[in-house]
């Protein structure tokens, strides 16, 4: 689930770099809780395609195979968000 987390935030901010343009930012966030963790990558830059490359794909895999869901796609405000939420386990959750 770590890496799975680590590869979703790093595609994410590799489209970020090659997609949101000249003077965009991105944010990371993660977030824990009693049950799961939760990933947000966003940007200020313009919105992704309106088709999704294999980059989207391969995070939405990742986030199946842990057991979480995803979310993808343009913010009403702007920019471009990434949030997945996978489930802790009771090891996971106390490590931290």
């Amino acid at each position: 689930v770590e890496v799975n987390l680590y590869r979703i935030a790093q595609e994410a901010l590799t489209n970020a770099r090659r997609h949101a343009g000249p003077g965009a930012t991105a944010d990371v966030r993660l977030r824990f809780d009693a049950d799961a963790v939760e990933l947000e990558v966003s940007n200020t830059g313009r919105g992704g395609s309106s088709t999704p490359g294999l980059g989207q794909l391969g995070m939405r895999e990742r986030a199946a195979v842990s057991g979480g869901t995803i979310e993808i796609g343009p913010r009403a405000r702007g920019g471009y968000l990434v949030r997945v939420r996978v489930p802790a386990t009771r090891a996971e959750a106390t490590r931290v």
